[in-house]
């Protein structure tokens, strides 16, 4: 309804028996026939106490698209008093600047993937209240608002950016329509962009997460985006929970936790013998130490080749399952492929590179030179095993971090030989490895038995299972002992 606060977990006290002090109310009789189906934002600048966005629907229908427009309720503290103002900002997009500006109305607040309609796509500064991020899902473009939603610009360069220049639609569907006569064609539509999360202990670093096109930081309030590389594997991400300054967790609809860090910043590297070993590619003795400045890093597998180009990398190979890190001191990261293989390194064409040194078989990260807009190799860091994805914390037990550590591999790792995209009762083929050798472990559709699998002498298997008989999203689960050990996503469709 509004603004509520209690000092009681909302408790009745002699003082206040409803257990709540309502301080401002949102009047529908300003929106018109407004859903509040959704939290809040609150912003908490230094001075003059916080404020908090309301995003609502307002009810009237856009004819082009038929989504609900939507709009702002902003609560604001009063002066000198325990109380608090309800507005409504203006919310118009500036179409061409001047005095007065051309402008167009805000179209609709875009949402994430989930059953439910009640999250919608917002970002608020937590230091700078009238500094605020949208996802347009009616005008299918990103929005700024530097006015606390009066008036919103087009961030054409991030739209650009989030849908692949295009690639990728801006609004889509998250589930398919099984009574195409009874329901809209954009029934229960989701937009590209499906979170947005600034740093709570500053305005400089923001995150966005996306249906399929993976994670977005800024270092600059959202003047300049970076993809953080390999997060597309990230889908359907529906919040983003920042753990510090430099970490943050991911959580994904039916995709598990993921987690973004980048501790191992500019050429501070966590290498030290017998645990990692740094060895030049191709230097003369005299040009050693060269002044390398990015530094990749690989956790919870290994990087297992590279293609250069005239020393250039182009290409980085690396076993299924694997993440990347990237540490650089300023300036993008180079636009270099990632790919997922168990095939030779010969019959991909990759370099070759230094041998490993006695104990240190695992390839753990590399070091490059910027060139331009791209990177020279410089080294390749070696380990004795694949390193833990998972820091400890400074409370965390040290027993912990033993355990985690001692893991020697990193699946098990289920993924599809087939399409992912079928129709009801039609076949995918699966393959798991990394399982202890002869294993025996379950398939699950959806959370319920399908059969059992063994594994070879090497780890390996392969199945098939039909694909369910209800359209829309599901989820194929690898389960070792009672644990839940990998998973993927399917898409069950109508048939042509």
């Amino acid at each position: 309804q509004g603004l509520a606060v209690t000092y009681s977990l909302g408790k009745s006290t002699t003082e206040n028996p409803c257990g709540w002090q309502q301080y401002a109310v949102i009047n529908d009789k300003a929106c018109g026939a407004c859903s509040k189906l959704d939290l809040p934002r609150v912003s908490y600048p230094q001075k003059g106490g916080p404020v908090l966005y309301q995003m609502l629907g307002t009810g009237t229908l856009d004819p082009a698209s038929g989504l609900q427009v939507g709009t702002l309720a902003r609560l604001l503290p009063k002066l000198n008093a325990k109380d608090a103002t309800t507005d409504y900002p203006a919310m118009q997009i500036v179409v061409t600047p001047g005095n007065p500006p051309t402008t167009k109305p805000f179209g609709g607040f875009g949402r994430p993937a989930a059953m439910t309609d009640w999250l919608h796509v917002l970002g608020v500064d937590p230091w700078h209240p009238n500094h605020l991020l949208a996802a347009d899902i009616i005008n299918q473009t990103m929005l700024e608002s530097t006015d606390g939603g009066a008036t919103w610009n087009e961030m054409k360069q991030l739209t650009q950016q989030v849908t692949d220049s295009g690639r990728l639609n801006f609004r889509g569907r998250q589930f398919f329509n099984q009574n195409a006569d009874k329901y809209p064609v954009d029934f229960f539509p989701i937009s590209q962009v499906t979170a947005i999360s600034f740093y709570p202990d500053g305005s400089d670093q923001v995150a966005l997460g996306t249906v399929q096109n993976g994670i977005f930081l800024s270092q600059d309030g959202g003047k300049k985006w970076i993809r953080v590389p390999g997060s597309e594997k990230a889908t359907l991400i529906s919040s983003l929970y920042w753990r510090s300054a430099n970490d943050i967790i991911v959580s994904t609809y039916g995709r598990g936790l993921w987690r973004v860090n980048w501790q191992n910043k500019g050429r501070k590297i966590d290498c030290s013998s017998p645990e990692c070993t740094h060895v030049y590619y191709e230097r003369p003795p005299k040009q050693r130490p060269s002044p390398y400045d990015l530094v990749i890093m690989a956790f919870g597998g290994q990087i297992r080749g590279v293609s250069l180009q005239d020393g250039i990398v182009d290409e980085i190979f690396v076993q299924p399952g694997t993440t990347l890190t990237y540490g650089v001191d300023t300036g993008d990261v180079p636009g270099i492929k990632v790919t997922e293989t168990t095939a030779s390194m010969q019959s991909l064409g990759a370099a070759q590179l230094p041998g490993a040194p006695p104990g240190s078989p695992v390839i753990s990260g590399l070091t490059l030179t910027r060139v331009a807009l791209e990177a020279e190799l410089e080294g390749v860091l070696f380990s004795r095993g694949p390193r833990s994805l998972f820091i400890r914390p400074a409370n965390e037990p040290a027993v912990v971090r033993s355990a985690v550590q001692a893991a020697a591999r990193p699946g098990p790792f289920l993924r599809a030989l087939s399409a992912t995209e079928m129709e009801p009762g039609q076949e995918i083929s699966l393959q798991g490895t990394d399982l202890p050798a002869r294993a025996q472990a379950e398939l699950q559709m959806d959370g319920v038995f399908v059969k059992t699998v063994t594994a070879g002498a090497d780890g390996k298997f392969t199945a098939s299972l039909p694909a369910p008989g209800l359209f829309g999203l599901h989820v194929v689960t690898l389960v070792v002992d009672g644990k839940t050990m990998s998973g993927m996503m399917i898409t069950v469709r109508p048939g042509e």
